[in-house]
């Protein structure tokens, strides 16, 4: 199982850094490619969770219940923030209200898009300041996108 995980770490990496070197696709679509890899990553990795544990059937049924339910409720707790922000990542990739490069006023913040992640979107400022905001405040405030995207206009 930790083998599985480590073996799709340094896939991601590896693609990662595939991307970075080629030159000809565009920066949003390689964030985007790479973005549904690592959706797909961790969707893998639930299920193996999941159903990676035969030692479950020796068990006694209520025993197992208890397990289950106890480490269900913590992951839950631990994890609602990685969630939800995950849910808002989900989002902002359908939705795809802005761009890498783009002019945008996210919550008070004016800058350009520097990335966008499962978990964050990365401004960088006019004074040149970094910012980082979660995608579930993303999600949750008015974003303001200032550039004009010709190829979209009818002439």
């Amino acid at each position: 199982m930790v083998l599985i995980a480590l073996l799709l770490y340094v896939f991601n990496r590896l693609l990662s850094i595939l991307f970075n070197r080629l030159g000809r696709i565009p920066i949003a679509r390689k964030n985007k490619k790479l973005f549904a890899f690592r959706i797909i990553s961790i969707l893998i990795l639930l299920y193996l969770i999941i159903n990676g544990f035969p030692s479950f059937t020796t068990l006694p049924q209520e025993y197992t219940a208890i397990i289950t339910g106890a480490v269900s409720t913590a992951i839950a707790f631990v994890s609602s923030g990685v969630f939800s922000n995950f849910i808002a990542g989900v989002l902002i990739w359908i939705v795809d209200p802005f761009d890498i490069g783009d002019v945008v006023k996210i919550g008070g913040h004016k800058g350009i898009i520097k990335s966008i992640t499962l978990t964050k979107v990365v401004i960088e400022t006019m004074d040149r300041i970094i910012v980082e905001i979660s995608n579930s405040d993303v999600a949750s405030s008015i974003v303001l996108n200032y550039t004009i995207k010709l190829s979209s206009r009818k002439k």
